[in-house]
């Protein structure tokens, strides 16, 4: 019995073995771990070396990949001086980068850009969106204004939509129309485009120097959606701001001008709105300056540069000038300013103390002008270039120096039968001057002038120089009285015997040839026909 119990007594195990626990699964040893390690090692090799052979095929900044991609864009052939990409994040960087109009690679890049930078994602990868693309000291070459709408580029919809497009201090220069010309060149600050390949339209800024006038330019909208058919039919909008702008690069004005606005509508057809001061306005050959206030309204041409001004209005002292017209390329011709000017009532003297040197205006009154302008392009001085012809006419008109007023007295007084001028007496005004006149190159010619003062009418024609205000005017004085009465003396009773023999004027009067010479300041008036 005891021989047969021990036996069927189970044995003790060792005193470093524990005994399992009940309802306790043994642990799994190291040999039953490491298979699934190496199972799940093999997975990620293998999808990393899938990743690899996918990333190695289907990169998107390999130096070919991007060159074709960019020169699809823009149906231009794309060269890369230097070349590398990037891991992290994405992208690539490009340097001495040239755009060529396909076919044509011999004649110069249309578009160089020092560096190129474009930083892209992993998960845009996969989207085809790259977040940034940076091109510093970039220069363009456009074609004259008018040559067409495509530009430089035909530039085509792309797969590819880029987060921001920026251009860091470059150079855009628009060629000239004439042969052997400068281009016309914009010193580009800074500018962005955003969200360049989307269907929704593009947010851009824009800081800029303005060659002629030379002033800062800085402008925000929107642009798009993009119409690759027709450029020109891209919509924009948003506001500008144009600061110091230097008057004294036109040649023959000067001052400082500062305008704000907003612009409209497709690129063809833009619709502008805004305001221009001018605190300090100055015609070269003066000495006077005044403050000049302008509210616009023109339709811009940003195909062709051509400007519409539709309802333009000007002040300066107390004299309003509405202006209208285009400035324009006609026939071929070079680019100039066709305008309509009209004052229906300012002050005379605002408008002499724009061209005189005088420390005052030599005559006042009410002044009215219709008139057409034409000011072409081109180095001459403002005065020169300027043609105008119009008619005007003066109210009131009275002389402001002593000596000049004076001889119109005694003119008067003359006319009138009076051996002396009255003291309170109208005779100071110069009433009803009018005429019409012809500026060009600098000399205003004159044809149908006239005025009046008490006791006299005069018709004359000729000439006023505007560089050396020297004045030569010719034509014929219409007396109330007879010519005998005019003057005393020996004169007076040897025209008595001749009065009968003399031209008369319609009211009875004698009719007498006047000049009128000398210079605008110190005039000489001669009358005397003997």
């Amino acid at each position: 019995m005891s021989l047969s119990a021990e036996k069927l007594r189970p044995p003790v195990p060792p005193s470093h073995e524990k005994p399992a626990q009940p309802g306790t699964r043994p642990p799994h040893t190291a040999p039953h771990r490491r298979p699934w390690l190496r199972c799940a090692a093999v997975i990620a090799a293998v999808i990393v070396l899938i990743a690899t052979v996918f990333l190695a095929l289907k990169w998107p900044f390999r130096r070919d990949a991007v060159a074709r991609d960019l020169g699809q864009a823009t149906a231009a052939r794309v060269q890369f001086a230097r070349f590398h990409t990037t891991i992290f994040p994405p992208g690539c960087v490009a340097e001495g980068v040239e755009f060529r109009r396909a076919g044509a690679q011999s004649s110069p890049p249309l578009i160089t850009i020092q560096k190129l930078t474009i930083r892209g994602s992993y998960s845009g990868m996969l989207r085809h969106y790259v977040p940034l693309m940076q091109a510093e000291s970039a220069h363009v070459a456009l074609p004259s204004l008018g040559q067409g709408s495509q530009g430089p580029l035909a530039l085509h919809a792309s797969r590819v939509h880029i987060g921001e497009l920026q251009a860091i201090s470059s150079i855009l220069d628009i060629a000239s129309a004439e042969s052997g010309q400068a281009p016309t060149r914009f010193a580009v600050h800074r500018f962005s485009l955003h969200d360049l390949g989307s269907t929704s339209p593009m947010r851009f800024e824009v800081a800029l120097t303005n060659p002629v006038p030379r002033g800062e330019i800085t402008a925000r909208g929107q642009l798009g959606p993009w119409k690759a058919a027709d450029l020109a039919q891209t919509p924009v909008s948003g506001s500008y701001a144009f600061r110091n702008a230097d008057l004294g690069s036109i040649g023959g004005i000067a001052g400082t001008l500062a305008s704000d606005g907003t612009f409209q509508g497709p690129v063809r057809a833009l619709r502008v709105a805004g305001q221009v001061e001018v605190p300090n306005f100055q015609v070269r050959r003066s000495t006077h300056s005044t403050s000049v206030r302008t509210q616009f309204q023109a339709l811009v041409n940003g195909v062709n540069g051509d400007v519409t001004l539709e309802n333009t209005t000007s002040h300066f002292g107390e004299t309003t000038v509405n202006i209208s017209g285009q400035i324009s390329a006609r026939n071929g011709q070079k680019r100039a300013a066709y305008l309509n000017l009209q004052v229906p009532q300012g002050r005379l003297q605002d408008v002499l103390l724009l061209f005189i040197k005088a420390p005052r205006a030599p005559m006042t009154g009410v002044a009215g002008l219709r008139a057409r302008v034409f000011i072409p392009s081109g180095p001459r001085r403002f005065v020169e270039k300027i043609v105008m012809e119009g008619d005007f006419g003066v109210s009131a008109g009275q002389f402001t120096s002593g000596k000049t007023q004076n001889s119109v007295d005694k003119l008067s007084a003359k006319a009138r039968g009076s051996s002396e001028k009255d003291d309170d007496d109208p005779s100071r005004v110069l009433s009803d001057l009018k005429g019409h006149a012809l500026l060009r190159n600098a000399v205003a010619t004159f044809t149908g002038l006239q005025f009046g003062v008490p006791g006299a009418l005069a018709h004359m024609h000729g000439t006023y120089n505007l560089e050396s205000e020297r004045v030569n005017l010719h034509g014929t004085l219409l007396l109330e009285q007879k010519l005998s009465k005019t003057t005393s003396g020996v004169k007076s009773v040897l025209l008595k015997a001749l009065d009968p023999f003399l031209k008369k004027s319609k009211s009875g009067g004698a009719k007498m040839p006047v000049q009128i010479t000398g210079t605008y300041s110190h005039p000489h008036y001669s009358t005397d026909p003997i």
